[in-house]
């Protein structure tokens, strides 16, 4: 019997979903090891101690983005593209991530103080910035792995870094440490890492080097200005009320409202993970079978609708118990936030499929007026929801934000990906497939869904 062979599109296909599942699974698997760690955490500290804490971190990912300003997709696409090059890509997106990465840690520290926030906050986010630079190290080299499809290699540093983080952040708890030494357990993680991922490289003989121009970070920066603006209105949208939310309901009560978006957040990295492998499937097949690119995405948008419901009501059946192992004393607030956001993931499902469809066929300035809109519209209904609500208001903003983003995004994505393949004739195809085409080659491409989230 003459051997199986697979055609190409059936590699492309079983590679994207593989890629999925080892970006899905190590979060999930991980998650499944840190939430009872997380749960005594929060139980330890309690509420005021876990919201000092986790107002840090929230400082911290508010100005997360700076650290990359859009860099990553345009070096994710580079490297796919032409990997030989990627050891100079390499030396100069690090040398121009660590240096915004620098200005993210002085903005982070000038805003902690113009808040006025408690000596233990302060210590925390001084803390948290010295990791914000060992992650920027960690996601560059993942953004190089990712752009050489090695789905297993992020996957299983990941896990590692994150068991060792979890593993010291359990034993300073227990040893009676508070958020401050919390903090200094949790740059153990992209540390790890780091040294991690440059061990793999070396031995493969990839020797990841530092190399900072100004004038050549500076274009770098430019060329990737719609992506940029894609991660500031993303990051307004998602921390505006993470930053209003500690003033307007106290530490103690915006430490029961993280506990319980938790899980909702924890989660999302399904969605995220499915858009994530969608985006180098679409852009490489636009180019050639633009009608298959079309039927793949609505695949996915199907996948992420299911697994985002199931996900949904096998949370809601648990939340409970889940609320009363995070928050034992106040259970009724916890699952009610948990039940909530849970139905969140249901939406980003279909989002991230639709948005990484669409930045995949080179549709990023389209991608990028849409992001503006849902910004003037989301921001003000997350502010009134989070003044009017308080912790409730933000439950409601953070189901909207995402209605919201998939309403704008809907008149392209027709627009690309559904009028085009629905006419009947060769003709109508091939039009299309010349328009994605050209708008490819005159349009940079993101490649990850960090771009989106």
């Amino acid at each position: 019997m003459p051997p199986t062979i697979i055609p190409t599109r059936d590699r492309e296909l079983h590679r994207s979903v593989f890629g999925a599942a080892c970006l899905s699974i190590q979060p999930l698997l991980l998650n499944a090891l840190s939430l009872p760690a997380m749960a005594l955490i929060i139980r330890r500290l309690g509420p005021t101690n876990y919201g000092q804490w986790v107002t840090a971190t929230s400082l911290i990912t508010a100005v997360g983005f700076v650290t990359s300003l859009g860099l990553r997709g345009k070096f994710v696409r580079s490297v796919a593209q032409d990997p030989a090059s990627a050891q100079q890509a390499v030396a100069e997106q690090l040398g121009t991530r660590l240096a915004l990465t620098l200005v993210a840690m002085a903005t982070v520290l000038l805003a902690c103080l113009a808040l006025n926030y408690s000596p233990v906050i302060l210590q925390c986010t001084v803390i948290a910035s010295v990791g914000m630079a060992f992650s920027t190290g960690w996601t560059t080299l993942a953004d190089l792995m990712q752009g050489l499809e090695r789905f297993p290699t992020i996957a299983s540093v990941n896990l590692a870094a994150g068991l060792l983080l979890t593993a010291a952040s359990v034993l300073v708890i227990l040893a009676g440490g508070g958020p401050v030494a919390l903090s200094l357990a949790y740059l153990l993680g992209p540390l790890a890492a780091v040294v991690l991922v440059l061990g793999i490289l070396r031995r493969q003989g990839f020797w990841a080097r530092i190399s900072f121009h100004p004038r050549r970070s500076w274009r770098l920066v430019c060329d990737s200005r719609h992506f940029t603006a894609q991660q500031l209105l993303a990051a307004a949208e998602a921390n505006a009320v993470a930053l209003m939310l500690p003033k307007l309901i106290g530490p103690a009560a915006f430490g029961i409202f993280t506990a319980g978006v938790l899980l909702s957040g924890r989660l999302t990295v399904i969605p995220e993970s499915i858009g994530a492998a969608l985006y180098p499937m679409i852009s490489k097949l636009t180019a050639q079978e633009p009608r298959l690119a079309a039927r793949r995405t609505g695949y996915a948008i199907a996948l992420g609708l299911f697994i985002g419901l199931c996900l949904a009501l096998i949370g809601t059946a648990f939340a409970s118990m889940i609320a009363h192992v995070l928050m034992p004393k106040a259970a009724a607030n916890c699952r009610m936030i948990i039940v909530i956001t849970l139905w969140s993931l249901p939406l980003a499902g279909v989002f991230f499929a639709m948005a990484s469809a669409l930045l995949g066929t080179g549709a990023d300035r389209a991608v990028t007026r849409a992001s503006i809109l849902a910004a003037i519209v989301s921001l003000p209904v997350g502010i009134f929801l989070v003044i009017r609500f308080g912790a409730l208001g933000a439950c409601g903003f953070i189901l909207a934000r995402f209605a919201i983003r998939i309403c704008v995004l809907l008149p392209e994505f027709f627009r690309v990906l559904v009028v085009p393949f629905s006419r009947r004739g060769q003709g109508a195809e091939r039009e299309a497939a010349l328009d994605i085409v050209n708008a490819m080659g005159c349009q940079d491409s993101p490649a990850v869904t960090p771009v989106l989230s």
